[in-house]
């Protein structure tokens, strides 16, 4: 099992699998936000969008759960095995990086600098070995090497190495991607994005989601420019929990307002209308305010409309406001359209207008338009796996950066006399693929040289 998790084969046949899994999901029409929360969510989005594109194989497309497959089996199980690959593969590794930090032994045979890609030999005739270590070991120093040494009868063995603790950034890398799988897989469990929640102004919604969560709009503020378009705009929130307040708050366009994990964001605005309507015997049967979130398309206007049910009376009425986008001929000032539907047919019964701060009656029923409104249309997410996600993220890119801007070098040294009696140091460096040891090799290899050389002038001229 352990040969198998931290096989590249496997690690290859899990990213080909999560890659067809993904282009499945790109393909086909994919549940939108989480609506398993909502009442009818999923059914009515099966049967107004599903069914019409696929026809039969819808029910057979669904209870194979792909129309949510990034929250489906067939996505986490491989994603939640990468990332157990991915970590046994670190574990495996460890040795090897842990070898890499400490430098490995100092003391190397002769056929190590012979059988070496980048080696340099160079004889000096008047050098002895102490001079010459004592040189390498300044070069080495001076280009930031962390040098270690150690005597042997073959000569003096030197072992240097720069940015030894970079190999851990492809640890941070590893660890990195095991965070952001982690996350993903949390915040498509646990979490839910992008339910949007039409509160009107002086109403209140429940946000569902199993949060428990209420939001109550106090007050929608709206500021325009000069040309007419929106400036800002805002709403003044109270959050409940059960009943009992837990928050007020500003939301303001990428400034949300956050309770427990759930975020509101200020997604648009419109207007709303505050209605009440009452019995003959005066009984109130619906008193609340009624958001225009939708548009009715009657080119070239585009009328704002609502909707709502009146408790027990078989009512289902129809709110329709002015034009948005132009003047609306069919309005007087503070007017809005009023049409009164069975619930249990399709049939218009009563259609009429009403005027604002007056009472009317219709089918038997009295209309009183209290006051124009505004609503606020929230975007509600959940997301407990985002803060998971930004560490690892800032992980990927410190490990990127250690990993590609301070690669580790090693270079090795072996100062001792040739046949002749001649001093020669014999360089060594690696990983002999990054790029930066050859130059290193030849640098140090020249300041020897010019050290001995000044040391010799010296001596010359002391002579004279």
């Amino acid at each position: 099992m352990w040969h198998l998790l931290t096989s590249v084969k496997l690690a290859l046949s899990l990213i080909l699998a999560i890659a067809v899994v993904g282009l499945i999901g790109i393909v086909l029409d994919q549940v939108p936000g989480h609506p398993a929360g909502q009442v009818g969510g999923k059914d009515r989005w099966l049967e107004t969008v599903a069914r019409p594109e696929y026809g039969m194989w819808t029910d057979v497309l669904d209870s194979l759960g792909l129309f949510q497959i990034f929250r489906s089996p067939w996505f986490l199980v491989p994603v939640a095995v990468l990332a157990v690959s991915i970590l046994a593969c670190s574990v495996n590794r460890w040795k090897q990086i842990r070898g890499a930090i400490s430098g490995g032994p100092v003391r190397r045979s002769p056929g190590f600098y012979v059988d070496g890609g980048s080696c340099l030999q160079v004889p000096f005739n008047r050098a002895s070995v102490p001079d010459l270590a004592r040189g390498v070991q300044d070069a080495l120093g001076r280009r930031g090497f962390r040098v270690r040494s150690e005597s042997s009868p073959e000569g003096l063995h030197i072992a240097a190495d720069k940015n030894r603790f970079s190999p851990i950034g492809t640890y941070l890398g590893h660890l990195s991607l095991i965070l952001l799988i982690l996350g993903f897989i949390l915040s498509s469990c646990l979490g839910f994005r992008n339910v949007s929640l039409v509160v009107p102004e002086g109403g209140m919604r429940d946000v569902g989601m199993g949060t428990g969560l209420a939001v109550s709009v106090r007050s929608f503020t709206a500021e325009y420019w000069p040309e007419g378009e929106p400036k800002d705009y805002r709403s003044e929130v109270t959050l409940y929990r059960d009943g009992m307040e837990v928050k007020q708050g500003t939301i303001r366009v990428n400034h949300p307002v956050s309770y427990d994990g759930v975020r509101f964001y200020q997604s648009v605005f419109g207007p709303a209308v505050s209605i009440m309507v009452e019995n003959p015997e005066g009984e109130v049967l619906f008193d609340d305010v009624v958001a225009l979130s939708d548009v009715l398309e009657n080119p070239p206007l585009q009328r704002p409309f609502g909707s709502f049910t009146i408790p027990g009376g078989g009512v289902i009425v129809y709110l329709v406001g002015p034009a948005l986008d132009g003047p609306d001929p069919s309005f007087n000032a503070g007017e809005i359209g009023v049409k009164l539907y069975s619930d249990d047919s399709a049939g218009m019964f009563v259609t009429d207008r009403l005027q604002v701060g007056t009472t009317r009656e219709l089918d038997g029923l009295m209309f009183t338009y209290a006051e124009e409104r505004q609503f606020s249309g929230l975007e509600v997410s959940k997301d407990p796996g985002n803060a998971i996600i930004w560490t690892g993220s800032g992980l990927l890119i410190v490990g990127l950066f250690a990993v590609l801007y301070f690669p580790h070098r090693q270079i090795w040294a072996i100062v001792q006399e040739d046949e002749i009696g001649r001093g020669q140091v014999c360089l060594r460096g690696g990983p002999t693929r990054r790029s930066g040891v050859a130059a290193d090799l030849e640098a140090v290899s020249r300041e020897v040289q010019k050290m001995i050389s000044t040391r010799d002038a010296g001596r010359d001229e002391g002579r004279s």
